[in-house]
């Protein structure tokens, strides 16, 4: 869950 987290977050902010 950590993974997909860190994953997520780092989408997220490039998204943005």
């Amino acid at each position: 869950m950590r993974e997909i987290q860190k994953g997520f977050t780092l989408i997220e902010l490039m998204i943005v």
